[in-house]
This record gives C-alpha cells, structure tokens and sequence, in this order.
C-alpha cells in the first residue's frame, strides 16, 4: 500500500494509478493511459468516481472504474481505522463483505487518507435506496456475521491488537455522549413523555456499569463497524447477491471491541421503520446465528438475543449524541427525534427494563 496519501482527486494521475494497479496484481502489463474524476462529497469525506483507459498492450483485470474515498483537511477528525479496515483487519477472512482495496494510505500529522476501492455502483445500490424486506435483511445478516466472525471472542481480538472495551473505553464514551443528555432532554419537548425520560435517567444511571459487567463474560464480543447506517450498506440490486459493509470510521470515544449485536441493533433499531423491525428482526437474528455457525462460531439464541436487547441502551444513546452540539442538535433534529422514538419503542417491545433492574 502507497506511503503517499491522496487529498484531493486534482492528484490521481495515470502514472499513480498504474504503479498502485501493478502492486495491488490488477494490471500485468501495460498503463494507465488516461483518468477521468467525478467528484462528490459526504459529511466526513469526499470522493470521486474514476473512469480508468488503458494502453493497447494492458493485461490483467484492469478495472475501468474504480472509487477513491478521501478524508483530509477539516474533514479527517478519525485515526487509521478505514486503512486498517480494507488492508490488514479482514487480509485473513476471503468471506468478509467488503469490495476489494487497491490502495490506501494514512498519515497522522495532519490527518488524513485515501482508500482506493472496487466501484459496486453497477452491481449495488446503499442502503438509503432500497426498503428493507426479508431478501435484504437476509443478506445483511450473512454479511454481519462473516464480518463478525473474523474476530469473535477476546483471543481473537488481543491478536488483531484491539482490546475489548474497558473501564477507559466506556469513559471516553460516556464522558462524550452525556454531554448531550440535558440538551435533549431541555429541547425535546413534546417528543419525549415522562415515561421517555425515566428511561433514559435509568440508561444513563446504569448502563456504563452494565457494560463493565457484561464484558467480564467473553462470548458475543467482536471488531464491531460501529455505525451500520443503511449508506454504509451497499446492497445488491438483483436477487440473491451479496451485500458489502463499507465505511467504518470509530470516532476516537467509539467502542470497537464491543457486541456483535450492537451492529444488528443499530441498523434495525435505529434505521428501519418500527412495524418493519417487528416483522423482520427475529428471521434476520436467526440468519445471523446461523451464518456465525457455518463460520465456526457458537452462539446461542439466548445471548444474541440478550445482547440485541442490552443495545437498544446503546441506540438511545445515539439519539443522544446528536444532542452534543449545539448545530447537531438543530440541524439534525428531524433524526435524533426518529431514533429517540424507535429506540423507546424497541425498549419496550423487547422488555429492556429488566435488563436494568437492580
């Protein structure tokens, strides 16, 4: 992988993009003749998708189109995580559903760095575009898992060089997202009963507790991706193809060793329609158990399913971070009240509260 960092598409030229597609095995002979960038952003990055020619004399896949992520400047408040993500977390694990890497690269100071990607958009639509149904939720189930299974347990975690979440981890997370609590709970008004702020007071007296406690028992713990969004989805447009998870950027209070479960939560709890997670989420559980176990990995109904229902913690606690900053907590309104809503419901449709008695 390159030691020299893209921050702006202006940079791609054909001469480094033959050198990376000879490195990464994509190209045997001949070059890249030209490059052509069509540029976009998102809130954390930018990107451009990059129409490849080659030499007449080119040998090898050469992909005609490939999609460079950039995170520099303003915009690159995370560490190495992505870099590590596509090039050394999962280098071992041909089953993981990422698209393939042909390049990246991180520097520290100033921060900032590119990964240089398979381009799905032919194949893959994000998740923001297609409606979950049980073709779906199957699929991102059997990715989850195979993703998850990489690293389960503590050993497997110590030898990738992540530690499980501790008493530091859970302060830097907790010391971050209660910021947000009396904003929310000041501006939320009429989106929040009494009966909503019980339970958050109960979240945000017990829960960190909960969780030092919880990682003393080893199984269901994992690399988790952290923000399983329907945009860091891609998933196949036609039936029965794979879907790929993309974009794992762990803020520096992020948890990343941490429950598997928390990914299954965070996407159907926070960003599927509540009747839409009741009528899917125990089949997507059990394909997710039963993909972990064509992976190797024992787990039973029993601890997913009392994993799942201790992060329905973690998703309000979602909504409450966007509650942190002053902009967030305008801008973004329209959403920190839509997973507040979910999230409550979830917690009492699953029966959380006796998950926090005591």
């Amino acid at each position: 992988m390159s030691e020299f960092v893209i921050t702006e598409a202006a940079e791609v030229t054909p001469s480094w993009l033959s050198r990376v597609l000879r490195e990464s095995g994509a190209l045997r002979a001949g070059e890249v003749e030209s490059v052509a960038a069509e540029v976009g952003g998102a809130n954390w990055s930018s990107h451009a998708r990059l129409t490849l020619s080659y030499t007449p004399d080119a040998k090898g896949t050469c992909p005609p189109q490939l999609f460079l992520k950039i995170c520099a400047g303003a915009n690159c408040v995370f560490g190495p995580s992505e870099v590590n993500y596509y090039t050394r977390d999962y280098l071992g694990s041909p089953g993981a559903p990422l698209p393939r890497c042909y390049d990246a690269a991180y520097r520290e100071t100033p921060r900032a760095y590119h990964v240089l990607l398979e381009d799905l958009s032919a194949s893959h639509v994000d998740g923001f575009q297609r409606e979950p149904d049980l073709e779906l939720g199957m699929a991102v189930a059997d990715a989850l898992a195979r993703l998850h299974a990489a690293h389960w347990g503590r050993h497997a975690l110590e030898t990738l060089g992540t530690d499980v979440a501790g008493p530091d981890d859970f302060g830097r997370y907790f010391d971050w997202i209660e910021r947000g609590l009396e904003p929310l709970l000041e501006h939320a008004g009429g989106a929040l009963e009494p009966s909503g702020r019980a339970v958050l007071e109960r979240v945000f007296g017990r829960h960190r507790a909960a969780m030092e406690q919880r990682v003393q028992h080893d199984r269901g713990l994992t690399l988790v991706h952290g923000d399983t969004n329907p945009g860091n989805l891609m998933l196949p447009m036609r039936p029965r193809g794979r879907a790929y998870v993309i974009d794992r950027q762990p803020f520096d209070w992020s948890l990343e060793g941490w429950l598997a479960a928390s990914d299954l939560a965070i996407l159907m709890v926070l960003h599927w329609e509540t009747e839409r997670r009741r009528e899917l989420e125990h089949a997507v559980l059990r394909r997710y158990l039963e993909t972990l176990a064509s992976c190797g990995v024992e787990f039973t109904w029993e601890e997913l399913f009392e994993d799942y229902r201790f992060s329905v913690a973690q998703c309000l606690e979602f909504a409450v971070e966007w509650c942190v900053l002053p902009e967030d907590r305008t801008r973004m309104r329209w959403l920190w009240e839509r997973q507040l809503t979910r999230s409550l419901t979830a917690w009492a449709d699953l029966g959380c509260e006796e998950l926090f008695e005591g």
